[in-house]
Parts: C-alpha cells; structure tokens; sequence
C-alpha cells in the first residue's frame, strides 16, 4: 500500500523561506539521527547511522512541532500543536493523551536530565509527564 507524504511549497518570495533540513538532532548514543525537511512538515526521518540506513519514517496528522532526544536512552518525544505526546523507540511507537482539565496543547518539550520525566510546554500552560522507569528501549 503506498503511502503519501504531505509536502508544502516553500514561498520563495518571502524572506527566509523555510527549505531544506529543518531539525536535525542526534540521539544520546549517537546511534541515530533524526531530520525533518521543512517541505515535509508532518514527517521525521529518523537515520540508524551504524548502517547508514533510514531505520524509519513517522508520519503524523499534523506538522511537527518539536522533537527531542531521550537524553540518557534512544527514544524521541515529539509533539504536533495537539494534547497527545509520541514516543518512539527502537521496539515502537506510542501516542500518549496528556490528561488535563484545560486540555493543552503540546508546542514545545523538554527531557529532564535524569530522563525520567518531560516538560510539555503549550502557549498559556505547562504540565509535567513522568514516566515509569523500567520501560524498555
């Protein structure tokens, strides 16, 4: 089954226009690499660089709007503008609903150094996502 991936026409008359490789971020062991082409906004191309390969390709419903390396295990977290949080990791991938009573909307993130939790940023708010600590990878 053919799947099709969303592209975006850069304006080439605006100032600045957003082409090319928008994100570009290496995993904490430095085994993958995860890049985004600005024309291609609802996609992650994440690179297994010990065999030179696309390990695989997330495609979301909406534009990415951040994606940050797990920084102790090779897991991404992304988010779309949306109240759910994506994880993925070698064995998968989840989306988990973040529940709130003032329903965020995830625009930014921010591993904490012990790996254990996240910052889930949206425009007005913030909530804290811990998670279990014997999860594999």
């Amino acid at each position: 089954m053919p799947v099709h991936i969303k592209t975006v026409k850069a304006d080439t008359e605006t100032a600045n226009p957003k082409l090319g490789i928008g994100v570009l971020s290496w995993s904490s062991d430095n085994k993958y690499l995860v890049t985004r082409n600005d024309n291609m906004p609802n996609c992650l191309w994440i690179w297994d660089i010990r065999k030179l390969q696309l390990c695989v390709i997330l495609i979301q419903a909406e534009p990415v709007r951040c994606a940050e390396w797990d920084p102790a295990h090779p897991r991404l977290a992304v988010c779309t503008g949306n109240n759910k949080l994506y994880l993925w990791s070698l064995p998968g991938c989840v989306s988990v609903e973040v529940p709130t009573d003032t329903g965020i909307q995830i625009t930014s993130l921010q591993w904490n150094p012990t790996s254990h939790s996240l910052l889930l940023r949206g425009k007005d708010q913030f909530c804290l996502a811990f998670l279990e600590a014997d999860e594999e990878f």
